[in-house]
């Protein structure tokens, strides 16, 4: 039986987004799994910490991440600057 269905499959990727807190000092990244960049930072500001407020986020960057074949860490956040460790 042959499916005739036009069916497109476009890969879940995952995208480091790094973010400014408007309003505050603070800055914040977070991991999303999503089909593009754009996607990305829709679900960041509809699901994130902040989904209540969504324009508390200024998004600075935004970078596909590519998973070795190997172990890897995939994130690291510090809460503080790395000089006051």
């Amino acid at each position: 039986m042959v499916d005739n269905k036009c069916e497109t499959t476009t890969e879940l990727k995952l995208w480091i987004i790094e973010f400014d807190i408007i309003g505050s000092n603070n800055k914040g990244c977070a991991v999303v799994k999503a089909k593009n960049p754009k996607q990305a930072e829709i679900l960041l500001v509809t699901q994130g910490i902040s989904n209540g407020n969504p324009k508390k986020y200024s998004i600075t960057r935004i970078a596909e991440i590519i998973p070795s074949p190997e172990a890897m860490l995939i994130c690291e956040q510090w809460a503080h600057p790395v000089d006051d460790y």
